[in-house]
């Protein structure tokens, strides 16, 4: 099956595990960087985008700038070529939600850039976020 296939039947936790496997044909990179354009309506779609980015900040040869910077409007040329040269942490951190009475501990890839940190993370809810840019007093601009 093609990955196209498997985005659009919302299968990703397939591509999930193919993305951990580092198992992707270059032909489908274009669709794998268009998940990123995706809105977080679905954890599994901002799960699936975290795996995509931890893949390319570990393997290079799946990072292809101009097709990155073309079909992610999230991005800068500047901030695209910046990002994947940077090195990355694999941060955890505890969140507790009063109003469920639940937590959980949530990680994110931190890339500290010239003028921004870029996070990306496995959790959607924005005010988890929030939480963590008070706790650690950084700029997380992009949580995608």
């Amino acid at each position: 099956m093609h990955i196209r296939q498997l985005i659009k039947i919302e299968k990703f936790y397939i591509v999930r595990e193919l993305l951990k496997a580092g198992k992707i044909k270059d032909e489908w990179l274009g669709d794998l960087y268009a998940l990123l354009t995706l809105p977080d309506e679905d954890n599994e779609i901002t799960k699936t985008k975290y795996e995509l980015i931890k893949l390319i900040l570990t393997e290079k040869i799946y990072f292809k700038p101009e097709l990155f910077a073309s079909l992610s409007n999230i991005f800068d040329n500047k901030i695209v070529s910046e990002l994947f040269k940077a090195q990355y942490k694999e941060v955890y951190f505890p969140i507790y939600n009063d109003n469920e009475d639940e937590s959980i501990l949530a990680k994110a890839l931190v890339v500290t850039l010239s003028s921004k940190t870029f996070s990306l993370n496995t959790f959607v809810k924005s005010e988890s976020l929030d939480t963590i840019k008070i706790a650690t007093n950084q700029n997380f601009f992009c949580n995608v």
